[in-house]
């Protein structure tokens, strides 16, 4: 008969306690996928305060304390999904054949657009939009676009930036 090997335990290390800012990090991004899941399953408008705190499994208090409130735990939502957008996009190369980098593109555009963060963020922006604007002019294009000077400029250089117009003539636009 043959003997089976012994097993040797190895001590376990005692776990460190986790620092303030590895808590805090953890929390805030508890609250922001506590946000995402709600407005994915639920919608924006069913998303409640009390939603939000129950899925992430802290109070409001909490989630005042890392956001400041609503907005700012909204706006963090918008930027973390602006961002990882960017990083999808900035991952295709910039060398290489024009076919395969805007295929890449094309691919990894069409991950983020189809995905539950964008989504998420849509409604956010829906949100805002709605809110900000008069009720008689919600739906018009006009209401995306109001004649104010700044929003016209920036407007407008993104226009130059497609028809690769020198900054120098942006103010002739």
């Amino acid at each position: 008969m043959v003997d089976s090997p012994r097993r040797i335990q190895l001590p376990v290390p005692a776990a460190r306690p986790r620092s303030h800012a590895e808590r805090s990090t953890e929390t805030r991004a508890a609250i922001l996928s506590a946000v995402s899941e709600s407005v994915a399953e639920v919608g924006f408008a069913r998303t409640t305060a009390s939603e939000i705190a129950r899925r992430a499994g802290v109070t409001w208090g909490a989630v005042q304390h890392h956001f400041g409130g609503k907005d700012g735990m909204l706006t963090a939502v918008l930027e973390g999904s602006f961002n990882r957008f960017a990083e999808r996009v900035e991952s295709v190369p910039r060398e290489g054949p024009l076919e395969k980098r805007v295929s890449l593109f094309v691919d990894r555009a069409w991950d983020h657009y189809s995905s539950a963060d964008y989504r998420t963020a849509n409604e956010i922006l829906l949100h805002f939009h709605a809110r900000d604007t008069p009720p008689r002019s919600r739906g018009s294009a006009k209401s995306f676009w109001p004649a104010t000077p700044s929003r016209r400029s920036r407007a407008s250089r993104a226009c130059c930036f497609s028809r690769e117009i020198p900054p120098t003539r942006w103010r002739e636009i």
